[in-house]
């Protein structure tokens, strides 16, 4: 008897927001020049952003990774 293998959504979806903060906190630090809001508003609304559309493409690597499974 095989075990299937499936994802972790939580992980995944965990993953995929951590890196999507982190790309936000990069972004941020290399484009300072933010004009009408402080630094420290636009990292924050970047990364917030960001690390949603991550943990969304986390889920969805998930699920297409799920489908996959025999």
């Amino acid at each position: 008897m095989a075990l299937a293998r499936t994802p972790r959504y939580s992980r995944f979806i965990t993953a995929g927001a951590g890196v999507g903060v982190v790309l936000g906190f990069v972004l941020v630090a290399v484009r300072h020049d933010t004009g009408r809001y402080s630094a420290g508003t636009a990292l924050v609304y970047t990364a917030l952003v960001l690390g949603a559309l991550g943990a969304l493409a986390g889920g969805v690597a998930a699920v297409l990774l799920d489908r996959r499974a025999p």
